[in-house]
């Protein structure tokens, strides 16, 4: 019984699928979305097929013209008088699908009742990196440093990149300088420095 209840709460809270419109049959109204697979840091984009009269470049429009799933706070304006750019507040969630729903009835004030609302879907990057590192150099014939690049699949701040990497020689840890990059970032720089090379081989 206490497994039938876990599994009915489990299936319960997972997340249905959004449905969504084909673009084709909205194309008197809606020319492009963000679509794909998109950085957390990219501004949601909207371009509708017509101009709105009294839309003005860089005005504030009332966010409730989307709605989004799961839930983003933001801002939401007008590029110009017929492209929209939702700006979220924070960061989006990693690997996560969002839907978004333009509430054309209230963009266009005279539009069909079928054409009111317009659904569409993107995702965001799964995070992942890869490390490479450069040959052995050396300050002197005591202490030697290795140079070493970060690429990420996503921009992520430097706080973030400095808590993927560490290196140790003989279980000591060894210190880490870290090129200084303009911020978000998919690609860091590092020095593993005071590297000491002793008589017998170690390993870093």
């Amino acid at each position: 019984l206490v497994l039938v209840l876990i599994l009915t709460v489990v299936f319960s809270c997972k997340k249905k699928p959004v449905k969504t419109d084909n673009i084709f049959k909205y194309r008197d109204y809606i020319s492009y979305t963000t679509s794909g697979v998109v950085s957390v840091k990219e501004p949601i984009t909207i371009n509708l097929a017509g101009d709105v009269e009294g839309w003005e470049a860089e005005q504030t429009l009332d966010a409730n013209l989307i709605k989004t799933q799961p839930h983003i706070q933001g801002t939401l304006k007008a590029l110009n008088k017929h492209s929209l750019l939702f700006i979220p507040d924070e960061p989006l969630e990693p690997a996560t699908a969002y839907g978004v729903t333009v509430q054309l009835g209230d963009i266009y004030k005279t539009i069909p009742t079928e054409f009111k609302n317009y659904t569409f879907e993107f995702k965001t990057i799964t995070p992942s990196f890869d490390i490479t590192t450069n040959n052995v150099q050396s300050y002197s014939k005591e202490w030697q440093y290795v140079l070493g690049q970060l690429r990420a699949s996503d921009v992520i701040s430097l706080e973030d990149a400095k808590k993927l990497v560490s290196a140790k020689q003989n279980k000591k840890d060894l210190s880490l300088v870290w090129l200084d990059v303009p911020e978000p970032s998919k690609y860091f720089e590092f020095k593993i420095d005071s590297i000491s090379r002793q008589v017998e081989e170690s390993k870093i």
